[in-house]
C-alpha cells in the first residue's frame, strides 16, 4: 500500500492469498486510495472449494483482470495490455 501511494504504477499484479494478510481486502483499500488503480489478481485457487468465490469476489473488489496460475507468459502479458488500454 504505501510502496503504491509513493510510485507511480500502472499495473498492480496480486495474488489472492498473501501470506498474513487478505489479498481481497488489500484491492478494497487500494481502490479507496485510488478507484482507477488497475489490478490483476492472480491465485492458484484457495483452499476447498472457494475458489470459484474468491475469483468473483476479486472483481467485485476491483480486479480488472484474473489469472490462474500457473500461467504462461503470454497470457501474463495479453492481461497486462488488456488492463492498460481499458479492454
Amino acid at each position: 500500500m504505501q510502496q503504491y501511494q509513493e510510485t507511480s504504477t500502472e499495473v498492480i499484479l496480486m495474488d489472492l492469498f498473501i501470506p498474513g494478510q487478505d489479498g481481497i481486502e488489500t484491492m478494497r483499500a487500494l481502490r479507496r486510495i485510488d478507484p482507477q488503480v488497475k489490478i490483476i489478481a492472480i491465485s492458484a485457487g484457495g483452499k476447498g472449494g472457494r475458489r470459484r468465490d474468491y475469483w468473483a469476489l476479486a472483481v467485485l473488489s476491483g480486479a480488472r483482470r484474473t489469472l490462474r496460475k500457473p500461467f504462461l507468459r503470454q497470457e501474463l502479458l495479453d492481461a497486462v495490455r488488456e488492463v492498460i488500454q481499458g479492454e
